[in-house]
């Protein structure tokens, strides 16, 4: 029997003196079967969605988004997907 599970996405350090709408995010997947490709694709979709929350977000052309943005979102994908410890979605 599958019981509650949460995914806290943690808001990477590089990005540490910026101003965020939130600093973790609850990903919910309780919901969902993370042992079929389609169950972690859309738990893979929802931790990247919650990582745009969490990481700041500038306009296009804007240096910050490389310097800033795409390494706080990566970051914390990466810290989410590896505290799942699921393979099929660490595959990805």
């Amino acid at each position: 029997m599958k019981t509650l599970a949460t995914v806290i996405l943690g808001l990477a350090t590089a990005c540490a003196a910026q101003a965020y709408a939130a600093d973790a995010i609850v990903v919910h997947y309780d919901d969902l079967n993370v042992a079929t490709p389609a169950g972690a694709a859309v738990l893979y979709k929802r931790i990247t969605q919650a990582a745009k929350v969490v990481c700041p977000e500038y306009p296009a052309g804007d240096v910050r988004n490389i310097k800033i943005s795409r390494p706080c979102n990566q970051e914390a994908v990466a810290r989410a997907v590896a505290s799942v410890h699921l393979p099929m979605l660490t595959a990805r």
